[in-house]
């Protein structure tokens, strides 16, 4: 009797307020749609048909300001410039929170900015200010521009193809990630060789359509106590926590250092102010939600942007046509984008602009009102939510003449329309609006910079005439069929120039800034999809702790590989290990931390690694040491211990593991061995060092020919890296039992290779099948080949030429 007076009251109650809710906007004096009409909007239209399409027609049809209703809030619909802008601005504390800004009892959410309390809302963003500065901005563009550049040239070898028709979305998108990801972290993901980055798929998990998406929508506040709902998804938030925490642990290591070099990024802006204030609200879990929220709204944001004006431009090639000449004019011979190149491109910033009105990134902007009041002489209500259709307030002819046109012409400050700049919406509006919004669209006008010069956009036969945007509660406007275009070599009149002019001068060009030899270059730069064969294989590392033993770590793991990683320091072991995990989700690590002369345990350790992973596929023997001293100076001890790091101790797990393939009859293995320059052209003050690694040559020369005559198929690559940046002239031996060599890089080393370039070009080859590679700048490079087939040439002449003191100079990378 009890249960049933208690259903029968909560029954009542829900009645009542649904019939109050339901009769809410009757005596308000203004349009407005009725309950069930909102409800079949809400739950059925905006399923099977874009929203934006239906708020256009319930415009049309209620005016610019009516009432509606939202689950069991009712709502106030301003598509009008001077009401909306009261919301945003004038009213501002009375309508600071977005309906999505409330705690979700999701540690990652639930620090956002906008879900932080409102007096911390306003720390944060002064903080989060800074990190937009001119200043800061200027030093994020060469992330982007050097990311653009590795998407371009993606871009360029397929249309360079007879299949060059593109899908716009998956072109786009892992530049969104790579740019977006190095702004707030720091990190470069290199999306393009790592489809499977779990920073795809929990971007993906994020976004996709579910009952938390709807829930999240309609009655947000809900989700606190359902969290079976799974917004966010669990595995999407457990990820970028972890991830976050790795960051920061990294980035605090290091940040003397980054602000050293002026080279800090968003999450090292948030560090240092925690670092001044330790009392402040900033901790590490607002710091790592900081960071997502600029992955959270800037892949997609960039994603959309770029889709949306490729494919205007596509359509519009007079469009594309004055934004080139825009491009050429601002730019001239030069190839880097800077920051004041991006100020200049008008015409360019006008077309995103315009885009950007025909197809906002999303389809509404909405306020929670806490505090009765008045907006635009309706009353309103304490708990109820304003929203604003951003495409019906871009398609206000009031605002926007001929707002069918796609006229760029409206955002340039001499011919812009009255209204224009004011009533885009893109990006939110008032002291809540989208802190990044600056640096979103450089983030767009670097790549579309460095695109538009080298490619054009031409419209297909799938390509459409006009989007037709996709149904269902999408995060971002989704186009209902993937957008198809058609790429081409651009061939302006500043491109047949440089194509005539790279003609004649290419062999000048390599000369000058090749840094391998051909035929490691063209199996990087074609074949490089060769390296997908290594998916899922077992991969063992020697010397992965540092240098380019843990770059070529890292290229493993973005093709999703079981890496063994072997050095003598455990925490940068750890380290790396971390660093591959987070490359691929794919990416499984097992460490084996001892001293690799210790040749007993070779056995052991490959039995350990067989029994974490199964059978090796491929071996890198990287581990080694250099060495600095005159010859007649270096004790033989120290002679002897060389060759035992350098040598035998890579003789005896060769030995080991290729025993074992011979046994097992394990065809098809691969042996990658990081020899040196040095193994083929003697160094000054570096004779031990010299001989060991031509002692390498010979063992595997002599091992490649045996098996050979044996007719067992394996693979031997030896990569003959010249000067390259890592520690291996600090841990150098010399003539004294131990003590360093202690030569850290410096500014002044200019001709130094990255270690990740290195190891890129490695693993290419080794995937294509080279027996030899030779890595190195110019001048080691040039004097490389007179060695090989000039070697009295190079001898008598070019090393008196240089005489002792330049070839040291040049062998450290001066």
């Amino acid at each position: 009797m009890f249960l049933t007076a208690i259903l029968f009251v909560s029954v009542t109650l829900l009645v009542l307020k649904l019939f109050r809710l339901a009769t809410h906007w009757n005596d308000k004096g203004i349009p407005h749609e009725s309950f069930l009409e909102a409800l079949h909007r809400s739950l059925w239209k905006n399923t099977v048909r874009n929203p934006f399409d239906n708020y256009d027609d319930a415009v049309r049809k209620h005016g610019r300001i009516f009432g509606s209703y939202r689950g069991l809030s009712a709502v106030l619909v301003v598509s009008e410039l001077n009401a909306a802008k009261e919301v945003f601005i004038k009213q501002f504390p009375n309508f600071y929170q977005r309906t999505f800004d409330i705690p979700v009892g999701d540690k990652l959410w639930d620090n956002l900015p906008g879900t932080l309390p409102h007096d911390d809302w306003k720390v944060v963003r002064s903080l989060l200010g800074y990190s937009f500065t001119a200043s800061k901005l200027k030093g994020m563009i060469p992330k982007f521009d050097r990311i653009a550049k590795r998407s371009v040239a993606h871009l360029e070898k397929i249309a360079r193809t007879t299949e060059n028709e593109i899908i716009l979305n998956r072109s786009i998108k892992a530049y969104a990630l790579d740019s977006v990801v190095a702004a707030a972290f720091g990190v470069d993901l290199e999306s393009e060789d790592n489809p499977n980055s779990p920073f795809i798929k929990h971007a993906s998990d994020l976004f996709n359509p579910s009952f938390g998406t709807y829930l999240f929508m309609f009655a947000p506040r809900l989700l606190k106590y359902c969290p079976f709902a799974g917004f966010p998804p669990k595995a999407t938030s457990e990820f970028f926590n972890k991830f976050g925490k790795r960051i920061l642990d990294e980035k605090r290591a290091n940040l003397d250092q980054t602000i050293k070099n002026g080279t800090a990024d968003i999450l090292d802006n948030l560090l240092i102010a925690q670092r001044e204030d330790p009392s402040s609200i900033i901790t590490d879990d607002v710091l790592t939600s900081q960071a997502f929220i600029f992955y959270l709204g800037g892949v997609d944001t960039t994603v959309v942007t770029l889709e949306m004006t490729t494919f205007f431009m596509t359509i519009h090639p007079e469009v594309q046509d004055k934004v080139v000449e825009e491009i050429e004019q601002v730019m001239g011979n030069r190839d880097q984008v800077e920051y004041d190149d991006v100020q200049k491109m008008k015409y360019l910033d006008a077309t995103i602009q315009e885009s950007l009105r025909f197809y906002p990134i999303s389809f509404l902007i909405d306020r929670f009102c806490n505090k009765d009041t008045t907006v635009a002489g309706v009353p309103i209500k304490t708990g109820t939510i304003v929203e604003v259709p951003i495409r019906s307030m871009h398609f206000d002819p009031e605002l926007f003449p001929e707002p069918e046109k796609f006229m760029p012409e409206r955002f340039l400050k001499e011919t812009s329309q009255d209204g224009a700049v004011q009533g885009i919406l893109t990006f939110g509006e008032g002291p809540k609006n989208c802190v990044g919004r600056r640096l979103a669209t450089m983030n767009v006008q670097v790549l579309l910079a460095n695109m538009l010069r080298k490619i054009k956009l031409e419209a297909c036969e799938a390509t459409p005439k006009s989007l037709k945007l996709k149904g269902g509660m999408n995060f971002t406007n989704v186009s209902e069929k993937p957008l198809v275009l058609r790429v081409t070599p651009y061939r302006g009149m500043m491109g047949l120039l440089l194509i005539g002019a790279s003609v004649t001068a290419l062999a000048a060009l390599w000369g000058i800034y090749g840094d391998a030899d051909l035929s490691t270059l063209i199996a990087h730069n074609i074949w490089h999809n060769r390296r997908n064969k290594y998916r899922g294989k077992v991969i063992w590392i020697t010397g992965a702790s540092s240098g380019i033993g843990e770059e070529v770590a890292y290229a493993f793991a973005r093709l999703g590989c079981k890496i063994v990683i072997s050095g003598t320091r455990i925490a940068e072991l750890e380290r790396v290990r971390n660093k591959c995990e987070m490359l691929s989700s794919e990416c499984r690590v097992k460490i084996l931390c001892g001293d690799i002369s210790d040749t007993k345990r070779h056995p052991e350790w490959l039995q350990e690694v067989t029994d974490a992973f199964g059978e090796v596929h491929v071996l890198v023997n990287n581990a080694g040491r250099s060495q600095r001293s005159n010859f007649e100076k270096i004790p033989e001890t120290i002679e002897r211990e060389l060759f035992d790091v350098n040598v035998f101790s890579v003789m005896s797990l060769t030995r080991v593991v290729v025993a074992r393939w011979l046994e097992k009859d394990l065809r098809d293995r691969e042996i990658l061995v990081t020899s040196s320059t040095a193994g083929k052209i003697g160094a000054p003050l570096s004779a031990t060092y010299c001989a060991s690694k031509h002692a390498l040559h010979g063992f595997f020369e002599g091992l490649r020919s045996e098996l050979s005559c044996r007719e067992f198929p394996m693979r031997i690559s030896l990569a003959c890296p010249g000067p390259v940046r890592s520690n291996i002239r600090v841990s150098a031996y010399t003539d004294t039992v131990g003590q360093q060599y202690n030569m850290p890089d410096t500014a002044g080393q200019k001709n130094l290779m990255e270690t990740a370039r290195c190891a890129q070009l490695m693993v290419s080859g080794l995937a294509s099948g080279l027996d030899e590679m030779w890595i190195c700048r110019q001048p080691v490079l040039i004097v490389y080949y007179l060695a090989q087939y000039m070697p009295s040439v190079m001898r008598m002449y070019l090393l008196k030429l240089f005489m002792n003191k330049n070839t040291l100079r040049v062998r450290d990378g001066h």
